[in-house]
């Protein structure tokens, strides 16, 4: 009995090791391209590389960025960190029924040297379609 308690307890492991996330790509009008993994709890990782930066930091624009979020039902949200700009952008959003189309806001929020006397930084919010490609 407990020899097969054992097989059943690693045959369940080794299908959960195996099962790969399940991987999509998209591209929104402005040709930033999102990579994203759906793991298992509702998380997703993958990365986010943008088509376009603000004049203070150019830098971020064809640079893959790795991303941090949740998807629940059709409901997604993420968020990609650029240090180099001081800089973090929050995504949300809603997938369609064939997961082909993500309809988009954002929040980008640059950090901000003093907030009492300068305000809240910039932000910059945003609407995007993503296409999957």
């Amino acid at each position: 009995m407990k020899l097969k308690v054992a097989m059943m307890a690693a045959l369940l492991l080794s299908q959960a090791v195996s099962a790969a996330p399940k991987a999509l790509t998209f591209k929104n009008q402005r040709g930033s391209v999102l990579e994203l993994n759906i793991l298992a709890d509702n998380k997703i990782e993958g990365t986010f590389t943008t088509a376009v930066a603000s004049k203070g930091c150019p830098q971020a624009v064809g640079k893959s960025r790795p991303i941090i979020g949740y998807l629940v039902g059709n409901a997604v949200s993420f968020s990609v960190v650029y240090p180099m700009c001081g800089s973090i952008l929050s995504v949300t959003g809603n997938f369609d029924a064939k997961q082909t189309l993500i309809d988009t806001m954002s929040l980008l929020e640059h950090q901000a040297t003093d907030i009492e006397h300068e305000g809240p930084g910039a932000r910059f919010i945003g609407h995007d379609t993503y296409r999957k490609v």
